[in-house]
């Protein structure tokens, strides 16, 4: 028997107006995922990084490599880029 996992679906943004998923957010691995997610929530990376069991220097690297992939400079860009998304704020929850 095969194991189950126990992770959440991978959430597929809802553009503004209904259209087809095109966002930048598609190209994110799960991993980065799970990142942005902790730090939309307010996690430092050494916070994300205990969460994750992962060291805050991995996630300090994936979230550069996210915000590379977002073309965003500054964390308050990437939250403001994530919750234009209205599917996004309940995978927030």
């Amino acid at each position: 028997m095969g194991l189950v996992s126990m992770q959440q679906p991978r959430p597929v943004p809802e553009e503004p107006g209904g259209e087809e998923p095109s966002s930048p957010l598609l190209k994110l691995s799960r991993r980065e995922m799970d990142v942005l997610r902790l730090v939309v929530k307010g996690m430092t990376s050494q916070e994300a990084a205990g969460a994750l069991g992962l060291s805050a220097h991995t996630v300090h690297r994936h979230r550069a490599n996210i915000m590379r992939k977002l073309a965003v400079r500054n964390v308050a860009q990437l939250v403001n880029y994530v919750l234009r998304f209205p599917g996004m704020r309940l995978w927030l929850d």
